[in-house]
């Protein structure tokens, strides 16, 4: 059963980044011990602070990663509100973030060794600059997992399949997930860093993948977190460890460049490229797909900086991704009632033209339809009537418009 008050206490914890052990660990482990006999969890710490506990014993375990820093600064007073189906973050009469990225991670973990008979669950210490934790720890602890996931993504759709720089899993466990994702409206697309992204590129051979968990505007003081989407996450993530059966074994090939091409972007990246796609700079050739991947989803991570960057200095100031997308977005709509009104001309003009019998002595090539354009009756014609009476190169380059 989804435990609401239980996500309300979890987001009233805090932490900064390589300060867990003063102040969230202790919190944290108060509330294991208490139901510790309970569940009968056995609770392990390593030295660099990661917390893994196993609950029950088996040959096979689903696994749930969280980390519990978050960006913002300790606040002494922090009081979380909940207004309809939202909760925010005080500290006296100032909205303050409320930690969702990844207090909502904590939470899903601490829910699930409720409900779930048999389960692995992990506490890292320090994602927020680097994945310190999940990059230092012992790999030994999930090799009798069945999959690793992880719900630390913003918003309420994303199930991410590519993150860290690495495809998370293959094809078999997409097939496996998709019921899930499709029940409760969610779509894989590719994301940045995580823990669960730094484990599978450390190379823990099994099936990773990070979700969205409903919280928004993360790093910033106007973040939230939606209660509805919570639980939305937590029942997919419940639905995945009911019918998963098997260990899902992923060994990353030696050269991931296909899994970059071929993986399922976000909407941001796929605008981008369809963007790219329109400029003359763009040069179709299979052998160029690779590189443009690449240089386009570093700019795609370079904008995420930024916005981590804007949340510290200027939260008040909208992401720069947003406004791209918002731009991206016009373009197109521009481009698409250009050329319908573009065809729409055309079409008249042909169904009254009374050039019947032009010779075509200006003509003009449109790189845009790949024909070539006549500017005294202004129709499309062959290629072989083109007349150019000006020089040949100037006339052959560029739009008619």
């Amino acid at each position: 059963m989804f435990n609401k008050n239980l996500l309300i206490e979890v987001l009233g914890w805090q932490s900064e980044s390589y300060k867990e052990r003063e102040q969230i660990i202790p919190t944290l482990y108060n509330y294991l011990n208490s139901i510790k006999s309970k569940y009968s969890l056995v609770i392990e710490q390593d030295t660099h602070g990661n917390i893994f506990v196993t609950k029950g014993k088996a040959d096979l375990y689903p696994c749930i990663v969280s980390h519990l820093d978050q960006v913002h600064k300790y606040n002494e007073n922090k009081t979380i509100i909940e207004i309809d189906d939202y909760l925010l973050a005080f500290n006296g009469p100032n909205q303050i973030g409320t930690g969702g990225d990844d207090l909502v991670g904590v939470f899903m973990c601490l829910s699930l060794l409720e409900v779930v008979d048999k389960i692995k669950v992990v506490f890292f210490i320090a994602e927020e600059v680097g994945c310190v934790g999940s990059n230092a720890c012992d790999l030994s602890f999930f090799k009798n997992c069945k999959f690793i996931g992880q719900a630390d993504r913003r918003d309420n759709s994303d199930f991410i399949n590519h993150s860290n720089g690495v495809k998370l899993f293959d094809n078999e466990f997409s097939q496996f997930v998709k019921k899930s994702l499709d029940l409760y409206g969610y779509t894989e697309c590719g994301g940045t860093s995580t823990d669960a992204g730094c484990l599978s590129k450390r190379g823990v051979n099994i099936a990773c993948f990070n979700i969205s968990c409903g919280y928004y505007l993360p790093h910033s003081s106007k973040e939230y977190v939606k209660i509805s989407d919570v639980q939305r996450c937590y029942n997919v993530i419940l639905n995945i460890i009911d019918n998963a059966d098997k260990q899902f074994v992923y060994v990353r090939p030696e050269s991931d460049y296909k899994a970059v091409t071929n993986n399922t972007k976000s909407k941001l990246y796929t605008m981008l490229y369809e963007e790219f796609r329109n400029s003359p700079r763009y040069i179709k050739s299979n052998n160029m797909n690779y590189a443009y991947s690449i240089t386009i989803q570093f700019f795609e991570d370079l904008l995420e900086k930024i916005d981590k960057v804007t949340d510290v200095y200027n939260p008040d100031y909208p992401y720069m991704s947003d406004m791209l997308n918002e731009y991206l977005e016009f373009f197109q709509e521009e481009r698409e009632t250009e050329l319908e009104l573009k065809n729409q001309s055309h079409l008249n003009v042909r169904q009254t033209s009374i050039f019947d019998n032009c010779k075509h002595k200006s003509t003009k090539y449109d790189i845009t339809m790949d024909k070539t354009y006549c500017m005294d009756c202004f129709q499309y014609i062959d290629e072989h009537e083109a007349y150019y009476d000006r020089d040949t190169l100037n006339s052959r380059i560029g739009n008619i418009y």
